[in-house]
């Protein structure tokens, strides 16, 4: 997915999905290579608002076992964010409270779940429950969570 990225970045589009699709096409590919793939194509047509295309990808990635906490993160870190895209704050909301609940979870992983639900409840206009969660991910031992830019839109000094 590497030329996948650089011709994106290059903007030629075109050359960047037809490499994705290929990236699918290669024969013996494991799950997580394939997660990775399709976490990329979502994330490509994410950023060009080409929803249909990111959510085909994004249900792909959903098919897709997860045999690790990590893999489950990847997952539900990506589907929280079509949902979040789509405005259904909720849902997004209640898939990564339980994906921080995922035992096998990095304390860096957990406190990026509370920093993404930060980020839904702020785009919900829910500023004292996204304070609420801002904190939570600030005190996880290790986490080594920073958004400043919610930082300072939550009025947090330091």
């Amino acid at each position: 997915t590497g030329r996948a990225a650089l011709s994106a970045r290059k903007r030629d589009y075109a050359a960047a999905e037809s490499y994705y699709k290929k990236a699918l096409t290669v024969k013996g590919a494991e799950a997580n290579q394939l997660r990775s793939v399709y976490n990329d194509m979502a994330n490509f047509y994410f950023r060009f608002n080409k929803k249909a295309e990111a959510e085909k990808a994004m249900q792909a990635l959903l098919a897709l076992p997860c045999k690790t906490a990590e893999e489950q993160f990847q997952t539900n870190f990506l589907r929280s964010r079509f949902l979040s895209l789509n405005k259904n704050f909720d849902e997004a909301i209640k898939i990564m409270e339980e994906t921080a609940k995922l035992k096998g979870l990095t304390p860096a992983r957990v406190a990026s779940c509370y920093g993404n639900i930060c980020s839904l409840y702020f785009n919900k206009n829910d500023y004292e429950r996204a304070r609420e969660y801002y904190k939570k991910a600030k005190s996880v031992p290790n986490g080594n969570w920073k958004y400043e830019y919610l930082r300072k839109k939550l009025g947090f000094q330091n």
